[in-house]
């Protein structure tokens, strides 16, 4: 049924109460629907603003070297040029060098039997270093693991019902409804 037709509905007795409070959500769907529109047009309005000024930059960046080479002599702007391709070289070389680390923590963790997840744990600045840490944490992660089922084992307390077998709760149940506890029971959660 369209907005439209819902208007023209003369409202039943039961539901004259309820015209109001119908009436706001349409306004407020329709004020939100607005809003949505604005917002994207916005974002477009600034993305579009954003190429406009890169491009702009990167003219202005070109229009910049071509006068400098324009002012300088043949070995000037050799070496102008020289520098130039230096410098596109090692920003080349930094991305590569990047890509590399990064697909060798990725093979690391892969030996490790890790997740990739564990990437942003893992710090270093080249593969041995990376290989290192990643050892490092793999160790240590086992050891916290060893220490926490041993001591779940060793434990001579019995889980209650509704608790892991460590002792905790496992669900909070403080500042619940009843409702919602019992909603719990129901869903084999307590």
């Amino acid at each position: 049924m369209a907005i439209s037709e819902v208007q023209n509905v003369a409202p039943k007795d039961s539901e004259v109460d309820t015209e109001e409070t119908t009436e706001e959500k349409k306004v407020d769907v329709n004020e939100l629907a607005a809003q949505l529109e604005q917002i994207k047009k916005a974002q477009s309005g600034s993305d579009i603003a954003y190429q406009k000024a890169a491009k702009l930059a990167e003219d202005l960046r070109a229009e910049n070297d071509r006068l400098k080479k324009a002012g300088m002599d043949a070995e000037e702007r050799a070496a102008f040029e020289r520098e130039q391709a230096d410098k596109a070289l090692t920003e080349r070389e930094a991305a590569v060098n990047k890509a590399t680390l990064r697909l060798s923590l990725i093979e690391g963790l892969g030996a490790a039997e890790m997740g990739t997840e564990w990437g942003d744990y893992v710090p270093g600045a080249n593969e041995e270093e990376i290989l290192q840490n990643i050892g490092k944490l793999k160790e240590l992660i086992n050891i916290e693991v060893g220490r926490r089922v041993n001591e779940t084992l060793l434990s001579n307390k019995r889980p209650m019902s509704g608790e892991t077998p460590a002792g905790q709760a496992a669900v909070d149940t403080k500042g619940k409804s009843f409702q919602e506890i019992e909603k719990l029971v129901r869903e084999g959660k307590l």
